[in-house]
């Protein structure tokens, strides 16, 4: 009986010592914050943005290690838009800031490129050599190499 009650005991302590290096998945609805979202998440979670149009800026991952998912429809464009600052400036420093944040292989994509941002289709063409993809909707895709 000892021997079953260490035996559990063990699992227990097992299995308390590993629900801390579990991720968790923040799921962001329309009308609902990103970086609160982010504020929230800790190293290793992920961050599901539902489809919708999300008017937010200088969204900060401060230093975490998180993965950030938009959602695509089924012909593949961007059903997931943060629709931030059009600036020249304002998107060459969104680029760079996320750039390093995409996975060799993963998408970096945006919306506007069309010639009634020509900031946008700038910054875009400056920094990522211009777009792999573009759809009807003005949206953009870059697949970045490893």
């Amino acid at each position: 009986m000892h021997r079953i009650a260490s035996v559990v005991a063990g699992l227990s302590l097992a299995f308390v010592g590993t629900s801390a290096t579990i991720a968790a998945t923040i799921n962001v609805n329309p009308g609902e914050s990103i970086q609160a979202a982010i504020n929230a998440s800790s190293n290793g979670d992920v961050i599901n943005i539902a489809a919708g149009t999300y008017n937010e800026y200088n969204l900060n991952p401060g230093g975490k290690a998180i993965t950030i998912q938009g959602t695509l429809n089924g012909d593949g464009s961007l059903a997931t838009t943060i629709d931030a600052n059009h600036d020249y400036d304002a998107v060459v420093a969104d680029l760079r800031a996320w750039r390093p944040k995409v996975k060799p292989g993963g998408v970096l994509a945006g919306h506007n490129y069309d010639a009634q941002w020509p900031d946008v289709v700038r910054a875009v063409d400056e920094l990522t050599g211009g777009p792999e993809q573009t759809f009807q909707d003005t949206s953009w895709a870059v697949r970045l190499t490893p």
